[in-house]
């Protein structure tokens, strides 16, 4: 071999060794760059995640019981349905329940105040126009459970029950 042939395999050889190590380092920096690709859309899901949970209504009211006039609310969400408040025909208290978050006298004390209202004949149209309303109009009140009997007849009339449910922190005795 001569020295023309040496020197062209020794510069083969270290620009095979120069484009193995920019592989290397390009294949690095691809792994970084989608490293944090994946940690930006993480951040965005948790930034969207964080705007959601802002954004929507309050469910437990702290420290107060939710307001006593159901009736009159319940009355106006059907006025703001086009929905004859006459064909509410009652409102009763169905249940007060307690649960604890917590241990010993530093638990907090989650009540549930649930009422039933009664709506006859009516239509599942307007039922749910009424429950739209409410849920627009109420924070505090969910509705929790809808039953429907059909009244009989030809008519597409129904009696509805609707269970309204709020949850509030209770006071410290």
């Amino acid at each position: 071999m001569t020295k023309t042939t040496w020197t062209i395999a020794l510069l083969l050889v270290a620009c095979s060794v120069l484009v193995a190590l920019q592989h290397h380092r390009w294949s690095r920096a691809a792994a970084a760059v989608e490293t944090v690709e994946l940690r930006l859309v993480r951040a965005q899901q948790d930034a969207q995640r964080l705007e959601d949970l802002r954004g929507r209504a309050e469910r437990i009211s702290l420290g107060q019981r939710p307001p006593q006039d159901v009736i009159a609310r319940l009355r106006e969400a059907m006025a703001d349905a086009g929905v004859p408040p006459q064909k509410l025909t009652g409102v009763r208290a169905d249940a007060t329940t307690t649960s604890r978050i917590g241990r010993g006298d530093d638990a907090d004390r989650y009540r549930t105040q649930s009422v039933r209202a009664t709506l006859r004949g009516i239509t599942p149209g307007e039922v749910g126009r009424v429950l739209v309303a409410w849920r627009s109009a109420q924070r505090l009140w969910t509705t929790t459970d809808v039953s429907l009997t059909h009244d009989g007849g030809h008519e597409n009339r129904y009696t509805a029950e609707l269970t309204l449910s709020a949850v509030y922190l209770e006071d410290a005795p």
